[in-house]
């Protein structure tokens, strides 16, 4: 609005500057964004589907492969450790790995945070650290009673499909 002589306000007929967050430069920048996130996804996606066959081919206990997933993928660590046989040690498992987030949820973060003045070895370390706080006090809540830990029904189909990463394994597709 204009100020008239008399102090009477009055509409200008100016169109309004276009705001920012509609500018092409921050659509461009909101669409690199997420095509950096999405193609971490894929990767990880990919070379997870390699280790699987890897680790299918080596004497490897469920334990090691739930916590190998779990280093690097955060849904296939969780849902690998779901399908361990106890329930304690799937929970502690879970914990720990939603606590470290997965090589891929972190290589998404600082894609997002590339040009943050981010201290690395911080933030590597903090994340080491918040798994083993997550699992250990899952443990500890285990331990004193807190948390209930049940034997978890049979497996579903779909939780075949998603711990076996196959759809041919899940009733002859």
């Amino acid at each position: 609005t204009m100020v008239t002589p008399l102090n009477v306000p009055r509409i200008s007929n100016r169109r309004p500057a276009p705001r920012k967050w509609a500018s092409p430069a921050a659509i461009s920048s909101a669409a690199q964004g997420m095509l950096n996130v999405c193609a971490t996804v894929l990767l990880f996606s990919a070379f997870v589907g390699t280790l699987t066959h890897t680790l299918d081919a080596l004497p490897v206990g469920a334990w090691a492969r739930t916590a190998v997933y779990g280093l690097f993928e955060l849904s296939t660590g969780v849902c690998s450790a779901s399908a361990l046989t106890s329930p304690a040690a799937a929970a502690v498992l879970c914990a720990a790995i939603v606590g470290w987030g997965g090589l891929s949820v972190h290589c998404q973060v600082l894609s997002v945070c590339d040009g943050c003045p981010v201290a690395m070895g911080w933030f590597w370390l903090s994340r080491a650290l918040q798994a083993l706080l997550c699992g250990g006090g899952m443990a500890l809540l285990i331990r004193i009673g807190a948390v209930r830990v049940e034997t978890p029904p049979e497996p579903t189909a779909l939780r075949e499909l998603m711990v076996s990463g196959s759809v041919a394994r899940v009733g002859g597709f």
